[in-house]
């Protein structure tokens, strides 16, 4: 049995090589269609053969046998050419039902799904009293001043009326100027998300039962308000239903801002939002606090968009060594230079975020 099993492939690389002599095919020539040549194959068959004969346990491992069906036919094989035909028809087969898989699981509804990219101005908000990186959205046809933060998940305004708002350089968000807006219910999953974006449980309003929510963050800064969706453009990417935050009692470091973009990595966060657009690829270059000085916030892969003269360099982000800080970035600081001058601390080499 084991002579018919290396004698097997050397009688196909045989049969293959007639028939390009036969047919005078060229790699680079005319495509011509090859018919297998009518042959036999006589084996003596005994059923005895396909019996495993050689398998074993080993070491705690249980090692099978494992030999070809094609000979454990009854009565032998009596004709390869029909058997070799079937076989490249069930191949064919085989290699349509992976590849119609793969387009299922890499499209919706028969369309493969093209990921956008969008450049946003990111500038210093120094003029508006803050020293924090600042964008201008448009939501719910209002274009808006916000400070970008990677450490926070909720995205919120400053809404009308207010019970308490600081001084923004902009006028308030007015919900009802807006016909898309909505408020966020109670029982909703986007609520129920509120305790692990922001460290605070939900409350429930009354008449209707809205969504309540408080955010803090480390410089004892805070907003309050409701949970609610609206239409976002970013750039020239629209986004319906964006979930964000219609502050009502806030007060804090925030500046002039009209309040704040989170970027952070839970599912509430606009990062993960917009992940059906932008694949949940961010990135951004920071500008001088300098007059005229701009960046850039980018959404999507495309880190081409920036244009630069050096190639960037890139560094791998590292698990989540905290499970109650999952919404944060994490990468291993390894040491810290301010111009030519290299800063030693024992403390490098650990997890930051």
């Amino acid at each position: 049995m084991s002579s018919l099993m290396a004698l097997f492939p050397f009688m196909l690389s045989l049969l293959v090589f007639l028939l390009v002599l036969d047919s005078g095919v060229h790699c680079f020539g005319e495509k011509k269609l090859l018919k297998l040549q009518q042959f036999q194959w006589k084996q003596k068959w005994d059923a005895s053969t396909c019996l495993s004969q050689k398998s074993r346990k080993e070491k705690g491992a249980t090692i099978l046998e494992m030999k070809h069906r094609d000979y454990c036919y009854g009565g032998g094989i009596k004709d390869w050419n029909k058997l070799l035909q079937k076989r490249l028809i069930l191949d064919d087969l085989r290699v349509r039902s992976l590849q119609s898989r793969i387009k299922d699981i890499t499209s919706s509804s028969g369309k493969t799904k093209d990921l956008s990219d969008t450049r946003i101005p990111l500038t210093s908000g120094v003029e508006l009293g803050t020293l924090n990186y600042i964008v201008t959205v448009e939501l719910g046809g209002r274009k808006l001043t916000v400070i970008v933060d990677t450490g926070s998940d909720l995205t919120w305004v400053q809404c009308q009326p207010c019970k308490s708002c600081y001084d923004q350089k902009e006028p308030l968000f007015n919900p009802s100027a807006s016909p898309s807006y909505q408020t966020v219910l109670c029982n909703s999953s986007a609520c129920q998300s509120l305790a692990f974006a922001t460290g605070n449980t939900r409350i429930c309003g009354e008449n209707p039962p809205t969504c309540n929510y408080v955010v803090s963050y480390g410089d004892g800064s805070y907003s309050r308000g409701e949970l609610a969706h609206d239409h976002l453009n970013l750039g020239n990417n629209p986004l319906d239903n964006f979930i964000f935050g219609c502050g009502r009692t806030n007060k804090g470091l925030f500046g002039g801002a009209s309040g704040l973009m989170g970027l952070g990595r839970s599912s509430i966060s606009l990062v993960s939002q917009t992940s059906e657009i932008f694949g949940g690829f961010f990135s951004y270059c920071l500008s001088t606090t300098q007059a005229g000085g701009s960046g850039s916030l980018v959404l999507g892969g495309n880190s081409s968009v920036y244009k630069t003269s050096s190639p960037i360099s890139y560094t791998r982000m590292i698990p989540n060594p905290n499970p109650q800080l999952s919404t944060y970035y994490f990468l291993n600081l390894t040491g810290v230079s301010v111009g030519d001058l290299k800063l030693h601390d024992s403390r490098f080499g650990w997890t930051a975020y």
